[in-house]
């Protein structure tokens, strides 16, 4: 018989990842706030981040696994949007 490393068993269960994207314009905060968009499971991770141009727009890009789940766009730790993604999903938010 074949024996596997628990390495190689761990690499085959993780599951495909789909990528998505979330662009937008937050009228609420002022050019260079951060935007970070994080894990929606606690203890919440951030996955991407960027700052707002100064027309107040913003693009993110990450990935999410097959079968999807939720992220938080948080806006400079003073507005957070709840996101459920499949994977795939270009969105544009104005906040």
């Amino acid at each position: 018989g074949t024996l596997l490393s628990g390495a190689a068993l761990a690499q085959s269960a993780a599951p495909a990842m789909k990528a998505f994207s979330v662009a937008g314009t937050v009228r609420s905060a002022q050019p260079g706030s951060m935007v970070y968009l994080e894990t929606g499971m606690e203890p919440a991770r951030r996955v991407d981040s960027t700052r707002l141009g100064a027309d107040n727009r913003f693009a993110l890009q990450s990935q999410i696994p097959d079968g999807g789940g939720l992220m938080i766009l948080n806006i400079g730790g003073a507005q957070r949007i709840g996101l459920l993604l499949e994977g795939g999903e270009t969105l544009n938010v104005v906040a």
